[in-house]
C-alpha cells in the first residue's frame, strides 16, 4: 500500500532521521527539476532515536526537497538499505547531491517496504521476524513520508554557508507491535518532524571509496558512487583528520600525519574501501574524524567484514548475534547467530587504544566487535573465519545497586539494546563463581568521578568488556553517565476496553494506570523506570505557547498543534465524544518523586 501522511502545515512527529548538510550556491530550477549544477552540495545521513527493535531493515529509496516558490528538487535517489534499529547512536551520511539556492520548506522521503527485514525480541529473548503492515492491516510496500517545515526552521540554502536539516524517527511513538500474532506484526504509524541543527551527541558515520588525500591540508575525500543512473556523476565527502585520528590502513595502525601517509599511499588503488567515523561541526559544516579505516582494514573491502555483540563463547571460538555483514561482493544481512574461529596469526586491536596489545582472549561475553575474514554458511549455523578482531566501544546500561571508590554495581537491564537473558556468561570469571551476575554486575570506573551517582539512578556506562576468563570486574568503563535529571521518554500503552485512562486539564495531563498494559515506564538513556499507579503520574508541557503536541487517531489525518491550549481542547473534545488513549508518550524532564513529566513534546493516539 502507499501511504501519504495529511500533516499539519507547522510541524509533525517522525519514523526515520536524516541528516542533511546543504552548502549552497546559486541556481534556479523548475517546477520538478532535478539539481542544477551550480547549487549546493548536500549530504544526506541517516539515524534514529531508541525503539523497541532489534533490527528495523528497509530500502530507502528516494528524498524530495520543496522549495518555498514549489520547486520540487529531487536529489540523487539513494537506493539504499539502512537498519534504522542500528542507528540510535549513529547518523550515517549515505549520499551526497547539489540543490539549488533557495528556502526549503518540505521534504518527502520514500520507503520501500517489500524486502523489509524487521525483528523483535520475544518474550523469551529471541529475535522474532515481523511483518510491517498498515493501519488497515495490509502488509506495506512502499510509503511516502512528508514533513513540512515551521515557519522559525526553515532551511535556508545560500552560497558559501552551511546548513543542516535533521528528521528525527521516533520509532517508539509511531509503531505498535502485536506478539500475540503468527508472525508478529509491526503497525506502522508514521510522520515526520523537523529540526535545523544537527545532534551533537551522536556519532558521524560515511562509507565509500577512498578518494583523494591532501596531506598539506590534512584532509582527504570519500566517494559516493551514484544510485540508480550510471550518468549522475560521483560525490565525494570532504573529510578532516588531525593528530589524533586513529587510522588502520591495510592492517597497519597509526594516528595522526603517519596515518594520513598511509592513507594517501592507499589511495594509489582506485578502489580503496573507506569507513570514517567522526562528528559534524555544524557550524562550519565540516566532518572531523576520529577514526579511519580502509583498504583490508575497512569491512566490505578485500574481506567480509561483520559486526555484532558476542553473547557467548569458549577457548576456541565465540558466537555474535545482531550481525551486519559487509561481504567482499556486496551486502548480507543476518538475522541469526555466527559462530567466530581464529587462527594463531589474528590481529586483535581495541578502539581508541592503536598501540595496545591485545589476543582472542580479550573477547568477551557482551563485547562489541568488528572482524574481518571470510565467511560461510553450510546451510547450519553460519561461520567466520577471523582475521582481524576489532573490540569497539560498547554500551551497557542499568539501574545502580551500590557505590563504591572505583566501583559501581548495576542490576543490568541491556548490553547493545540486549536483555541480559540473551547472554551466557559461562566463563566470564576467573573461577564459576564468579562469573558476570546480570543482577550485580560489577563496573570499574577507574578515577571517575562517582559523587553525583546515587543508588537508584539509572545509568549508561560506556567501556569494554573485562578479558574472557578474568572477572571480577565485569566491565572497564571509560565514562559513566547518570540519567537521573537526562531527557526522558514516558510511554504508557492502555489495554483495549479500558475505562478512562487520562483527565485534561489547562495545566497538564493526568494518568490513570488502572487498565494499563505492560508498557508503563520512562525511559532515561535507554533504561526503563516503571511507573507506580501513586501518585498519579503527570503530563505538562514545558512551554505552553511552543511545543509539538500530536494526536492520532486511526484512520484519520494527524493532528499537529503548536499551542497546548489547543491540543487539549481536540483532545478533551475526543475523549468527551466516546474516545480513548491507546497509547501515550511524552519527551522531556522526569521529577522521579512526583512522577510528573515536565514536556517539550506529547504524542496521543487515540481508539
Amino acid at each position: 500500500m502507499k501511504g501519504r501522511p495529511l500533516l499539519h502545515p507547522a510541524l509533525s512527529v517522525a519514523a526515520a532521521t536524516l541528516s542533511l548538510l546543504l552548502a549552497a550556491c546559486g541556481g534556479t530550477g523548475s517546477t520538478t527539476s532535478s539539481p542544477s549544477s551550480d547549487g549546493g552540495e548536500v549530504l544526506v545521513g541517516l539515524t534514529d532515536a531508541e525503539g523497541d527493535f532489534l533490527r528495523y531493515e528497509v530500502d530507502v529509496e528516494a528524498l524530495e526537497l520543496t522549495r518555498a516558490d514549489g520547486t520540487a528538487v529531487e536529489t540523487i535517489p539513494l537506493d539504499t538499505r539502512v537498519d534504522f534499529a542500528q542507528l540510535t547512536d549513529l547518523t550515517e551520511f549515505v549520499t551526497a547531491a547539489t540543490v539549488p539556492d533557495g528556502t526549503y520548506v518540505a521534504a518527502r522521503l520514500t520507503l520501500d517496504y517489500t524486502n523489509a527485514l524487521i525483528e523483535v525480541e520475544g518474550d523469551d529473548g529471541s529475535a522474532l521476524q515481523a511483518v510491517a503492515v498498515g493501519e488497515d492491516g495490509t502488509p506495506l510496500d512502499t510509503l511516502e513520508l512528508d514533513v513540512t517545515l515551521d515557519n522559525a526552521n526553515h532551511l535556508v540554502v545560500v552560497p558559501g554557508t552551511p546548513a543542516m536539516l535533521t528528521l528525527d524517527f521516533d520509532l517508539s511513538a509511531n509503531h505498535e507491535v502485536d506478539l500475540s500474532t503468527s508472525p508478529p506484526t509491526v503497525t506502522v504509524q508514521p510522520t515526520l518532524h523537523a529540526a535545523v541543527e544537527p545532534d551533537p551527541s551522536k556519532i558521524h558515520r560515511v562509507r565509500g571509496l577512498l578518494g583523494s588525500v591532501d596531506e598539506e591540508t590534512g584532509t582527504f575525500r570519500v566517494l559516493r558512487p551514484p544510485f540508480r543512473s550510471p550518468r549522475r556523476p560521483v560525490r565525494s565527502i570532504a573529510v578532516a583528520t588531525s593528530e589524533s585520528t586513529e587510522f588502520q590502513v591495510n592492517g597497519v595502525s597509526a594516528s595522526g600525519a603517519e596515518g594520513l601517509a598511509l592513507l594517501a599511499e592507499a589511495s594509489a588503488d582506485p578502489a580503496v574501501a573507506v569507513v570514517v567515523r567522526g562528528s559534524l561541526d555544524g557550524e562550519t559544516g565540516t566532518f572531523r574524524a576520529s577514526e579511519v579505516l580502509a583498504g583490508s582494514s575497512a569491512p566490505g573491502g578485500e574481506h567480509d567484514g561483520m559486526i555484532g555483540v558476542v553473547v557467548a563463547r569458549d577457548d576456541t571460538s565465540f558466537t555474535v548475534r545482531g550481525t551486519a555483514l559487509d561481504r567482499s561482493m556486496g551486502a548480507l544481512f543476518l538475522g541469526e547467530d555466527v559462530t567466530v574461529t581464529w587462527t594463531d596469526d589474528v590481529v586483535v586491536t581495541r578502539a581508541l587504544d592503536p598501540n595496545g596489545a591485545y589476543s582472542p582472549t580479550d573477547v568477551s561475553v557482551g563485547q562489541r566487535v568488528r572482524v574481518l575474514g571470510t565467511y560461510s554458511d553450510d546451510g547450519e549455523m553460519p561461520a567466520f573465519q577471523a582475521k582481524r578482531i576489532r573490540l569497539l566501544v560498547t554500551r551497557i546500561a542499568g539501574t545502580v545497586n551500590d557505590v563504591q571508590e572505583g566501583e559501581v554495581r548495576l542490576a543490568l537491564e541491556h548490553i547493545e539494546g540486549r536483555r541480559p537473558d540473551a547472554f551466557d556468561f559461562t566463563g566470564t570469571g576467573s573461577t564459576p563463581e564468579e562469573d558476570a551476575d546480570p543482577t550485580d554486575y560489577q563496573v570499574s570506573t577507574g578515577g571517575l568521578s562517582l559523587d553525583a551517582v546515587a543508588a537508584g539512578a539509572p545509568v549508561r556506562a560506556f567501556g569494554f568488556m573485562t578479558p574472557f576468563g578474568q572477572a571480577p570486574p565485569d566491565f572497564e568503563a571509560m565514562t559513566v553517565a547518570d540519567y537521573s535529571e537526562a531527557t526522558a521518554r514516558l510511554r504508557v500503552r492502555w489495554t483495549q476496553g479500558s475505562g478512562a485512562e487520562i483527565s485534561v486539564a489547562e495545566t497538564g495531563l493526568t494518568l490513570d494506570l488502572s487498565d494499563a498494559g505492560a508498557l508503563r515506564h520512562v525511559f532515561r538513556g535507554g533504561i526503563a523506570t516503571e511507573l507506580a499507579a501513586e501518585p498519579a503520574p503527570t503530563v505538562a508541557p514545558e512551554n505552553p505557547e511552543r511545543g509539538l503536541f500530536v494526536i492520532h487517531r486511526r484512520g484519520e489525518p494527524t493532528e499537529v498543534y503548536g499551542r497546548y491550549a489547543d491540543f487539549a481542547d481536540a483532545l478533551g473534545a475526543g475523549l468527551a465524544g466516546g474516545g480513548h488513549v491507546a497509547f501515550l508518550s511524552g519527551l522531556g524532564t522526569f521529577d522521579s518523586e512526583t512522577q510528573a513529566l515536565t514536556a517539550r513534546r506529547i504524542f496521543v493516539r487515540l481508539r
